[in-house]
């Protein structure tokens, strides 16, 4: 099981050259604890959430695999993860 999900994880970043860095490169969402509201109710300021966060990435870190800690994610609904899903293929 463990190597097929390492050979199942290029697949993963689609639209990524072998030969881009960065397109290697993850940041987790734990990172951000703090600006997370699920995660830090008194949060205030620039929040975050999980549609936020590939742009986020991209735009500030250049980083395009983002991984979302479950504590982030506001609901399983089929609508919220279609959305959280449509921020992840802008990105």
């Amino acid at each position: 099981m463990a190597s097929g999900a390492l050979l199942a994880g290029p697949s993963l970043l689609s639209g990524c050259s072998p030969s881009d860095t960065m397109a290697r490169i993850g940041l987790t969402t734990v990172t951000f604890r703090t600006r997370f509201l699920s995660t830090n109710p008194d949060a205030v300021g620039d929040i975050l959430t999980l549609e936020k966060i590939p742009e986020f990435f991209r735009d500030r870190f250049g980083i395009y695999q983002p991984e979302f800690w479950s504590e982030h994610f506001e609901s399983r609904s089929p609508s919220y993860l279609k959305d959280l899903k449509a921020a992840l293929d802008k990105n």
